[in-house]
């Protein structure tokens, strides 16, 4: 599971249920898929994902452009190799 696709199903949990999930896994139930990922609830409204893979971390905060996520996560695997 990329930060991206997690900041995706975050948004689309928040815009289903009416609120930011607690925890990360009531989004993915029963995923196993959540190596490496850090979800933090910082208010009702705004979180934070980070996710970390061979040393490398990508960070995402609740109004971070997704397209600028996109280009930082591609620099940090770009510099990793």
């Amino acid at each position: 599971m990329t930060v991206y696709q997690a900041v995706l199903s975050v948004e689309k949990y928040r815009d289903s249920a009416g609120s930011l999930p607690v925890e990360l896994a009531q989004v993915f139930e029963g995923s196993e898929d959540l190596e490496g990922l850090t979800y933090q609830r910082l208010d009702g409204s705004r979180f934070r994902l980070t996710g970390v893979r061979g040393g490398s971390a990508v960070l995402f905060e609740s109004g971070d452009s997704l397209s600028s996520l996109l280009g930082t996560a591609r620099r940090t695997m770009e510099n990793a190799r």
